[in-house]
This record gives C-alpha cells, structure tokens and sequence, in this order.
C-alpha cells in the first residue's frame, strides 16, 4: 500500500499432538484357521486383538476380564477367542496367546498362555488341555523384569502455513570515491649581474632549499631568464653572445648553484627541467622585430608592473610599494625593473595526498522484520497460488 517491497516466507509447521482413538483391522487366513488382527490405540493404552478359535471357557474368561478394565475398549464386544497384548503406559504389559491344534477329526488339543511384563519381573502362565483325554496341564514361570514399550497414541496435530514478512529496504550504492592529490608549489629565484651568468651571493640569494627538501619539495624546473637590453641573437658576439644563449647559460648556473651540498645537500636535481627562456618581460621579449631604445625601455617598465596585463611575479605588489616605485625617476624605475628580469626561476612542487581513496559500495537490500499487513498478506497468498485458502490453518505472526 505504501509502495514499499516486502519478502514474504511460508512455512509449513505441525501442529501439536492431540489425543486420539485410531485402530486398524487386517484379516487373513490359512489352510486350518481364520483370523483379524484388530489394533486400538487411545490416549497411552495400546490393544492389539487377534481372533482365533475359542480358547477353554477359563481362560478366556481372564482374557475378557483384563481386557474390558481398560478404557480404550469401552463398547467394543470381547469374544473369549483372543490372542491379546495389551500394554498400559510404560508400566506393564500383558501377553495372551491362545493356541489350538487341528488334525482332520477336529480339535485335538487347545491351550493358551498368559505373559506379564514389568520393568521388575516377567511371569507367563500357560494352559494346554486334551479335550479327548479330558485333562488340562498348567505352567508358570517367573523370570526378570523387562523393558516395556513406551506407548503414544497421540495424533499428530493439522498442519497449518506460518507466515514471516519482511520489509525490504533498497539502500543505494555508495559511488567510489577516488584518491584526491594537491601539489604545491614554490618558486625560488636566483638573480645575475648584466650580462653576466655567475649566480649573485649579494642579491636576495634563497635561503631555505634545503628546508623545502626536508618538506618534500622537489625541483622541478630551473628556467633562466634575461633583461631586454641587448640583441637576442649572437650579432655581437664575441663582446656578447646574446640574451638567448645568456639565458641558457643562467639556467645552468642556477643548477650548479643547487648542486652544492652547502644549499641542499641531498637534493634530487634528476627530474628537473633546465631551459633558457630568453628575454622579460615575456610579451615584449617575443616582438619581432625587436624593440629598441626609449618605446623599448617604457614599454618592459609597463608590462613588468602589469599596466595592460598580469604584472610581473617579482613586481610590487603592495599599493603603497607600488606608489613608491612608481613615484621614483623613470631611469630608477627601468634599473629596479631590469635587475629583477635578470634572474632564473627555480620551481620546486611537492603532491601530498588530502583524501585517501574511498571504495565503493554496491547497492544491497536490507530486510527487516515486521507484521504481516492484511494487503501483504492477501498478495502474497495469491502468488504462492493458494486461492482460496485450502484445507489448511493459516498462520500469521501475532495470531495463535
């Protein structure tokens, strides 16, 4: 009713014994006699009767004595020919046997036997008379007890369905969740002199390689770089080689400068990238043809304070740094700038892992036990095909 999935079990269960009175009767003969074994069972005394030929009118008179005391025989008539057990709980039992012998003038002989049994002491007794010779011989024995059978004559109760519902929940899959990474990044610069590729110890030299390695830090990049002042190219060359290969041979020098244990020791320089990147600022160092004297100099002064684009990294940043370097002489203004362009750029990144990686759950049904509803029920009786109802008691959880 509520839209929800429900499982529901069936299960067949006996009920509990009730007493009964059951028996069953099996005729059958032979050549010299006829008979009907009878079997009576009510509550704890089991009966079990063979007719026969008559037995001597003494002995059956015990028989029908001892037989008709018990209750499970009320209203059944007693005929003296008997051959009878008769087993009362499990406290004793009694054993009649008639026997009778025939040959072809009739009853040549007839007889019988008693036997009692307890747990304590078994006692026969037996009778054979010759009705030719007129003359009957008795017999007893007593002898040690026996275990007697346990008797139940309780019949199995109806077998009635039971019912168990469950209520289904539909929990969804948990989607993986996959190991998230950040890398930092840290930018160190070493400056040079004009011209010059030997690495200044007197110029905002960095300090703390080696802590960046202790950290995790890796370099991963040296990339050097030159001031615009000067040809590109090797025109001048011996004089000077040009701002190209300038660039690279700073980009070397930074290495060198790494490599000494006394500023990391222990650095791995393996994996880094070594280029020379040639003129800054980096828009006018790519003109062509290259700029020259005054438009070139106001021009890398502009773009290094990121008057029309993103200012140079090494720029001032701060509002009142940025007022003062703007109120100096242009010619200060254009030193300070090309110092600074006169450079290589050492990257170190380190990737640590911010979220470990979450796997994924599949989607499940989770069952959870609750009564049977009247709708459920009625829906699951018809798929199980039982409708209507048949010889059956039907159970549900919470009815007797």
């Amino acid at each position: 009713p509520d839209g929800s999935d429900y499982r529901v079990t069936m299960t067949a269960m006996d009920g509990p014994p009730v007493p009964g009175f059951h028996g069953s009767v099996t005729p059958g003969a032979s050549l010299k006699e006829i008979w009907l074994d009878i079997e009576l069972c009510k509550g704890g005394t089991q009966v079990n009767i063979r007719p026969s030929v008559d037995l001597p009118p003494a002995l059956g008179s015990v028989v029908a004595n001892l037989v008709t005391g018990s209750d499970a025989l009320k209203g059944v008539a007693i005929n003296p020919a008997l051959k009878v057990t008769f087993i009362q709980g499990s406290s004793f039992t009694v054993t009649l046997s008639p026997s009778v012998k025939l040959d072809d003038k009739g009853v040549a002989g007839a007889g019988g036997s008693v036997k009692v049994q307890t747990p304590d002491v078994t006692v026969t007794g037996g009778v054979n008379c010759d009705p030719r010779a007129k003359s009957c011989m008795f017999t007893i024995d007593i002898g040690g007890g026996a275990a007697t059978k346990n008797v139940d004559c309780h019949k199995k109760g109806k077998q009635k369905l039971v019912f168990a519902c469950e209520k289904i929940t539909h929990v969804p899959a948990v989607p993986e969740v996959p190991e998230q990474k950040r890398t930092d990044t840290q930018t160190r610069y070493v400056f040079f002199r004009h011209a010059r590729h030997e690495v200044r110890k007197d110029f905002r030299l960095p300090t703390d390689i080696q802590v960046l390695n202790e950290q995790g830090y890796r370099v991963t990049s040296i990339k050097g770089f030159t001031s615009p002042e000067g040809p590109r190219g090797s025109e001048h060359a011996p004089q000077f080689e040009g701002n190209v290969a300038l660039a690279i041979e700073r980009a070397q020098a930074a290495r060198d400068w790494l490599a000494d244990p006394k500023v990391c020791a222990g650095c791995d320089l393996s994996g880094a990238r070594q280029s020379g990147e040639s003129e800054l600022p980096p828009e006018q160092g790519r003109q062509e043809p290259e700029p020259k004297g005054p438009g070139m100099e106001h021009g890398a002064v502009d773009e290094f304070l990121g008057k029309q684009r993103t200012p140079d990294p090494l720029a001032p940043a701060d509002p009142a740094e940025r007022a003062k370097f703007e109120r100096m002489p242009f010619g200060r203004q254009r030193e300070q700038a090309y110092e600074l362009m006169r450079r290589a750029a050492i990257v170190l990144e380190r990737t640590q892992v911010v979220r470990e990686r979450q796997p994924g759950v599949p989607a499940r049904d989770e069952p959870g036990a609750v009564e049977c509803s009247p709708e459920v029920l009625e829906a699951a009786q018809k798929s199980f095909g039982i409708n209507p109802p048949g010889p059956f008691n039907f159970g549900t959880p919470g009815k007797p």
